[in-house]
C-alpha cells in the first residue's frame, strides 16, 4: 500500500502493559535492594578481621547510607529553594546579560563537583 498523502499515515497504537511499567519503575529499586541485601549477607557470613569488623558492620553501613540520604534531601531542598526562583526570576528578565551571567555561574557550579572527583581520584 503506497502512502499517497500525510493525511493517510496513521499512528499505530502503543500498549504497554502494567506489569511492564511497574517493571521499567521498579527495576532500579530491586536492584539496589538486592546489592544491599548480597553485602550485608556477605558481610554477616565472612570471616573479617578488626578493620574490616569496624567498617563493615550492619550499624555502620546504615548509619553512613542514612547519612547519605540526609545530605542528598538537604541539597536537593537547597536545590529547590535557591534555583528554582532564580530560574523564574531570569527567565522573566528582559536582559539577555543577566542571564547569561546567572547561566555561567550555574554551569560553574555543576563542574565543581566533577573536578573535586577528579582532584580526590589524583590523590588516592
Amino acid at each position: 500500500m503506497a502512502v499517497t498523502s500525510t493525511s493517510e499515515i496513521r499512528a499505530l497504537p502503543i500498549s504497554t502493559s502494567r506489569l511492564g511499567s511497574l517493571l521499567r519503575h521498579a527495576a532500579a529499586p530491586l536492584v539496589v535492594v538486592a546489592i544491599v541485601v548480597v553485602t550485608l549477607v556477605y558481610v554477616a557470613t565472612t570471616d573479617l578481621d578488626s578493620i574490616e569488623k569496624r567498617t563493615l558492620n550492619t550499624d555502620y553501613i546504615v548509619s553512613r547510607v542514612s547519612e547519605h540520604l540526609l545530605l542528598t534531601v538537604v541539597a536537593s531542598a537547597l536545590v529547590a529553594v535557591l534555583a528554582i526562583p532564580v530560574g523564574i526570576l531570569i527567565h522573566r528578565v528582559p536582559g539577555r546579560g543577566l542571564r547569561a551571567v546567572v547561566l555561567g555561574l550555574a554551569n560553574i557550579g555543576q563542574a565543581i563537583p566533577a573536578v573535586g572527583v577528579v582532584i580526590l581520584l589524583a590523590i588516592v
